[in-house]
């Protein structure tokens, strides 16, 4: 790898730092990094020059996905309408095409054309705490979900090189009960309104509810008005 130039220059209000190299294979590549003024965009060149000695051309390329352009590759890629082979058996796509976007759209809605390198742990949770003051923790939970299916593409693909659901903090963003403890709260749920209920009825009921929550869905039983109703919670991924 040898650098070709380095340069700084100023073009539509903003400066650049621009570095210009040649790899290994002989191929001529330019980075470029936007700054407020002349000395930020000088000291961002120095920067460019020392990461790219350091941590090698592929590192500083991934800078260039966007949180958008990595939404997009990911709606195109995997969240597409369900098809199905000729037992009905699901082959490609999901099967809740609708609201997987609108996770999707909500993510994309806050982070727009993000540096996806910039967004970690940190920034999550400050996603996280802004969709709160709006939606439930179940909402959020579910499109912090889809966030992490996206960076762990972008990780595969090398576009970025540090997962931030992998850091301590990370790993806290997505409630575990959420996950994996429905079964239990569909479990509880159901006994507390087994109350009204006759023994037998009681003990069908709680049974049946597992075996639901376990099948990926879990049910609570409610009293209204004296009148028992059941309500279906579908987890999606």
């Amino acid at each position: 790898m040898k650098i070709l130039s380095r340069t700084v220059r100023k073009a539509r209000g903003k400066h650049c730092a621009r570095l210009r190299y040649i790899d290994d294979d002989g191929k001529k590549h330019e980075l470029l990094r936007t700054a407020e003024n002349k000395s930020e965009a000088k000291t961002k060149l120095a920067q460019l020059e020392t990461e790219l000695m350091e941590k090698g051309p592929a590192r500083l390329e991934a800078g260039k996905i966007t949180f958008r352009q990595l939404a997009e590759y990911a709606i195109k890629r995997f969240y597409q309408a369900a098809t199905y082979d000729e037992t009905g058996r699901k082959v490609s796509g999901v099967r809740s095409v609708v609201p997987a976007r609108s996770a999707i759209n909500n993510l994309l809605a806050y982070f727009g054309d993000t540096d996806i390198r910039k967004i970690d742990d940190e920034a999550l949770e400050k996603f996280k705490t802004h969709r709160l003051k709006t939606v439930s923790i179940a909402t959020v939970d579910r499109e912090l979900s889809k966030a992490r299916k996206m960076f762990g593409v972008a990780l595969s693909k090398k576009w970025i090189f540090d997962n931030p659901f992998k850091t301590e903090a990370g790993k806290q963003l997505i409630q575990v009960a959420a996950e994996k403890g429905a079964c239990g709260a569909g479990i509880v749920r159901c006994r507390r309104a087994a109350a009204v209920q006759g023994p037998s009825e009681s003990r069908a009921s709680s049974h049946n509810s597992g075996v639901h929550c376990c099948a990926g869905d879990w049910r609570s039983m409610v009293q209204s008005g004296g009148v028992l109703k059941v309500e279906t919670y579908q987890l999606q991924s």
